[in-house]
């Protein structure tokens, strides 16, 4: 029997893709709502969760396709939505957490003193997410997201758009951690060249607020 175009419609808002979008969109507005509010605890289990997201095996593919055709295949679109939304939440907290870039790069101390009131102790696991990878990771997806011709009027503000514009800042910081007199060894030895050649066509080629957080 034949689904009625409302039934449809219904099976796809419920669908797993669907919800995981929506809650990776309230997410990210509770962050950058209040980014330092987030708990030592909840900081860890998203960034994991964030890390498995853009380290998804079809990610770099379903950039390089959506880059060659946005209204093409339905399945890269999501994939590049869900990225776009991962991206747009590791960067607030990275960038607005306080202590959080040093805690994913291995710089901050891996013990910490507890009230004598706390009722509980929550042990820190080794180094869940591994911080070099995922930067090389981000890299890669950036250079899959080049821009193959100048973005026009009515594709301002696209995920595609969104996505460089994030990964942008999340550059923009690491770049200026790395620049400290006194930079880690995990940020310090990170190869950020490659960004120069990704980040250049992305410049000239995009515009508004995007090319603003590129530049």
């Amino acid at each position: 029997k034949a689904q009625s175009p409302m039934s449809a419609a219904s099976d796809e808002e419920g669908s797993p893709g669907v919800i995981a979008a929506r809650a990776a969109l309230l997410t990210s507005r509770l962050i950058g709502a209040d980014p330092a509010s987030l708990s030592r605890k909840l900081e860890a289990d998203l960034l994991q969760r964030l890390d498995k997201i853009v380290r998804h095996p079809g990610c770099i593919a379903a950039v390089k396709k959506v880059c060659s055709d946005a209204h093409g295949e339905a399945s890269a679109q999501q994939i590049v939505e869900q990225l776009e939304l991962a991206a747009r939440i590791l960067t607030l907290v990275l960038t607005k957490t306080p202590g959080a870039l040093d805690r994913l790069a291995g710089a901050a101390p891996r013990c910490e003193e507890l009230p004598d009131d706390a009722e509980e102790i929550i042990a820190l696991s080794g180094e869940s997410v591994l911080f070099g990878p995922l930067v090389v990771q981000l890299i890669k997806i950036i250079e899959a997201a080049k821009p193959r011709d100048h973005v026009q009027q009515d594709e301002e503000g696209s995920t595609l758009s969104r996505l460089r514009g994030n990964l942008a800042l999340f550059f923009a910081q690491i770049c200026a951690a790395q620049a400290s007199d006194d930079a880690p060894p995990p940020i310090r030895q990170l190869d950020l060249e490659p960004l120069v050649v990704a980040l250049v066509p992305s410049l000239r080629m995009e515009r508004g607020a995007v090319q603003n957080n590129i530049g």
